[in-house]
């Protein structure tokens, strides 16, 4: 199990090494070029290339016969950039939200049934969560899974296949009972979950939209229960709305109606 596990740390280690050979200076590579500039025998370049092509890492260019960067780079390279350009659209709004509302703010997306946060302003008296840059959470159970998931009902559905599992006193389990919660949430714009990620914690979330209208992110501040009365809720949920309309705009999109309404009767 170890050699088989070094082994295949071997392979990607050289395929990476394979690709690292490409630059805009250097558009197209032959197969005895990669050999020589990487030191592999042929054999295993060809091998290489032959997994990166299927995979759409490399194509090869048939008038040339050498190879080049494939689409697949290019679609990673486009989430990456949008990660990218949430997370400078974002950053300054929150900094200000957790100066605003005393608790701390984050950013967060949501990837293969997890919420992954790529920023967190600390708050004055920051709340020790599980809450770390790169980390992820239980979509089914944070408020920034719930608010995107409530705009996203392929990745709902994919998650709910996967199992409502426990974890805070709240958590809803049942699939219906948490499809109605999504509904309520679209219709409402904005989430409070309470006790639902762990006991004791509050956390108001909204969602973000890019310049389509598309729920591509959220954001949210959590904040200690016995510190988060009705009316501390109540205007924290006005703070969140407001940024969330301003990392939107950042974002390129402009609220028609709900949103609207919610910013300026709020």
């Amino acid at each position: 199990m170890g050699n088989q596990k070094k082994d295949i740390l071997s392979s990607v280690h050289n395929a990476l090494s394979i690709l690292n050979l490409f630059s805009p200076q250097t558009l197209e590579l032959g197969l005895s070029e990669i050999a020589k500039k990487t030191g592999f025998n042929k054999s295993s370049v060809h091998r290489l290339l032959t997994t990166l092509s299927e995979e759409g890492f490399v194509t090869k260019n048939p008038e040339t016969r050498r190879y080049r960067l494939g689409l697949t780079l290019l679609q990673l390279s486009g989430v990456a950039l949008s990660h990218f350009e949430i997370h400078q659209a974002a950053k300054n709004e929150l900094e200000e939200l957790a100066e605003k509302t005393g608790e701390t703010a984050h950013l967060g997306i949501i990837e293969n049934g997890e919420v992954i946060y790529l920023y967190k302003a600390e708050s004055k008296r920051p709340i020790k969560l599980t809450s770390v840059i790169g980390k992820s959470n239980p979509a089914h159970c944070t408020g920034i899974g719930k608010i995107i998931l409530a705009y996203q009902p392929r990745i709902a559905e994919a998650v709910i296949e996967r199992g409502l599992f426990k974890c805070g006193p709240t958590s809803i389990t049942d699939p219906e009972e948490f499809l109605h919660e999504l509904k309520r949430i679209n219709q409402q714009g904005f989430v409070v979950c309470i006790d639902d990620t762990y006991q004791g914690v509050v956390s108001i979330a909204v969602p973000l939209r890019n310049f389509t209208g598309e729920v591509v992110a959220g954001i949210s501040i959590v904040g200690h229960k016995h510190h988060m009365d009705q009316l501390k809720i109540a205007d924290c949920i006005r703070h969140v709305v407001k940024a969330g309309l301003t990392i939107s705009a950042n974002l390129g999109y402009y609220p028609e109606s709900s949103w609207a309404r919610l910013s300026v009767t709020n």
